[in-house]
């Protein structure tokens, strides 16, 4: 499958170095919401699309957990000599760190999320003369980060498979007892007529009860055997 955005022209040769630094958790989230269960990164396409014809230095996924996917694992391998590394916690320090040491080794940082905390990062790469992207799944890219990086990859069908053979299938929202239910990880969000009866109603009950203590309190100081 010819790359999308491929940008070799006659007569250029690129020979600037990529490292792909993949936060794991952020990706898998990302399509899980916007995708059908199952829905993985496939690294076949995913990988030639990124680069856009330049060269590889490094991919590394990072994934929160103690232990991480054999296959996963063992695809990266075979394919890139890429590497999996499980994270105590977020994968954003590691990936961090990762960045960093890599600052004299390649001329441009992948990230792998469209997370709002790597904005401090993408900074201090930028200041060290690198070129900084992110790829990420679009609905998961925070605005404040794209201000800083030089160039976005939104995941789509063309990076994407899954394990249980379906097509790679947008979730549809769907309706249920005037709630608007979009894939299992968001919460419901309902209309505005439902919620302005709710906070009318939450008004009402507020009202209810302070009246009723203000009640209760003349009462008691009117008969003092009461109290």
């Amino acid at each position: 499958m010819e790359p999308k955005n491929q940008s070799i022209h006659d007569g250029i040769k690129f020979n600037q170095t990529v490292a792909i630094l993949i936060d794991g958790n952020n990706i898998e989230i990302g399509l899980a919401n916007m995708f059908k269960k199952g829905t993985m990164l496939n690294f076949n396409t995913f990988v030639p699309n990124v680069l856009r014809g330049r060269m590889l230095g490094r991919i590394s996924y990072f994934r929160e957990g103690t232990s991480i996917s054999q296959k996963l694992s063992e695809r990266l391998d075979n394919l890139f000599f890429g590497t999996t590394i499980p994270c105590y916690k977020s994968a954003d320090v590691p990936l961090t760190i990762e960045a960093v040491q890599l600052c004299d080794k390649v001329d441009t940082v992948v990230i792998g999320s469209g997370d709002a905390d790597y904005i401090a990062l993408v900074k201090y790469l930028k200041a060290r003369g690198l070129r900084v992207e992110i790829a990420a799944v679009k609905n998961t890219i925070s605005a404040e980060l794209t201000k800083y990086v030089d160039g976005i990859h939104c995941i789509d069908k063309d990076d994407i498979f899954n394990v249980y053979g379906h097509g790679p299938v947008k979730k549809k929202p769907y309706h249920k007892e005037g709630f608007i239910v979009r894939g299992s990880r968001t919460a419901p969000v309902p209309p505005d007529s439902i919620m302005h009866e709710e906070t009318n109603r939450l008004i009402i009950s507020s009202i209810h009860d302070n009246v009723s203590d203000v009640v209760r309190d003349n009462k008691n100081l009117q008969n003092p055997d009461l109290q």
